[in-house]
């Protein structure tokens, strides 16, 4: 059987640490970033839910950069920002559609909130002034910022050259490509550092976010944010374990009741090769009917995890090649009813076959 894969949650321990503390989490979703989509970010969700269980985790905003993002879609003078504009904010409810299974994975309170509601403060255009003021007058901010641009605006001219050709930065002006990334940072600076420091008075919030603070951001920390202890940026990152590793991570139900009461004592009546069978049976069985709302992708991923799982608990019985494949048989056709549009009304009397000994004798 394949091996698969899933993410680990990295750098944030800390946290667990501060149990006593009224928290909010700032979940920052930058569109465009793989790392905050998919399966990755679904990860994410379920770190925020194991963090709940040891810290006094009162809410979570999921704050979506959209239309923060217009920058870069005018960065080569293609298009202007009203275009821009709508564009981003497209991509911002096509990321909510495509990840709002996992935001449904969230057992904490929860609030979506997008680029746009900043944007449409009534003081917004004085706290971008005031940031504005802050570059003019302060070197140090200044040169961070620039910094920051250069930085960003060499990135986007190395993945422009990949996506048009060696000879294709050429025809960018290099002075609104600065321009651009330089508002970029000014914006993004004025929103995170003024407005998200308001949310949840009462408890200390945490930005998660997979990367460090630019220097124009740490900055803008030093000078904008007064309360410094209850609002703090927690950078974590991602590691790719496979499934072995993984399994050990699995809140299961199903694992337990195998530690407890092992399957492979109470089936007395069934063949050495046949508890096998059925077993492999049980994990397909379990995993679907426990995660009929998440993601394809990880119905498949906890179907194969527990059936390894599984077969790994019954290691002790004698099972034939022959009986393998037997076994595994049941994978492939699982995964085919799961990817039926009615699928809800065929897994059930599926399984009311796998889980009878005469319907796994009909494959022998």
């Amino acid at each position: 059987m394949r091996e698969s894969s899933s993410w680990k949650i990295l750098g944030l321990k800390e946290i667990a640490q501060s149990k006593n503390l009224p928290t909010t989490f700032i979940v920052g979703v930058s569109i465009g970033d793989r790392k905050l989509e998919g399966s990755q970010f679904l990860a994410l969700m379920r770190k925020i839910n194991e963090l709940s269980k040891s810290i006094d985790l009162r809410f979570c905003f999921i704050a979506i950069c959209d239309t923060l993002q217009r920058y870069n879609y005018m960065i080569d003078g293609k298009i202007n920002e009203e275009v821009a504009l709508a564009t981003s904010a497209r991509a911002g409810e096509i990321w909510i559609k495509k990840n709002s299974e996992s935001l449904q994975e969230l057992h904490v309170p929860y609030k979506i909130i997008r680029w746009s509601e900043w944007q449409e403060r009534v003081d917004f255009k004085s706290i971008i002034s005031r940031v504005e003021d802050a570059y003019n007058e302060d070197s140090n901010f200044k040169m961070a910022v620039n910094q920051s641009a250069m930085s960003f605006s060499s990135r986007f001219k190395k993945r422009y050259e990949e996506a048009n050709g060696k000879e294709a930065c050429i025809n960018i002006d290099e002075s609104l490509l600065q321009e651009c990334c330089r508002r970029y940072l000014i914006e993004e600076s004025a929103v995170i550092m003024h407005y998200w420091p308001e949310y949840e008075s009462a408890t200390q919030k945490i930005i998660l976010y997979p990367g460090r603070m630019t220097a124009a951001l740490e900055i803008a920390y030093e000078k904008f944010v007064h309360q410094k202890s209850t609002f703090q940026w927690k950078k974590y990152r991602f590691k790719e374990v496979a499934s072995t590793e993984c399994l050990h991570s699995i809140p299961s139900t199903l694992a337990d009741m195998l530690n407890k009461h092992s399957p492979v004592n109470f089936l007395e009546n069934f063949e050495g090769s046949d508890k096998k069978v059925f077993l492999v049976s049980l994990a397909a069985y379990t995993s679907i009917m426990q995660c009929q709302h998440r993601p394809l992708t990880e119905i498949l991923y906890l179907l194969e995890n527990y059936t390894k799982f599984l077969l790994d608990k019954a290691e002790s019985i004698e099972m034939p090649e022959s009986v393998l494949s037997r076994s595994l048989f049941y994978t492939p056709q699982l995964t085919s009813l799961t990817t039926r549009k009615d699928s809800s009304s065929t897994i059930q009397p599926a399984f009311d076959l796998l889980g009878k000994t005469t319907a796994l004798e009909n494959h022998s």
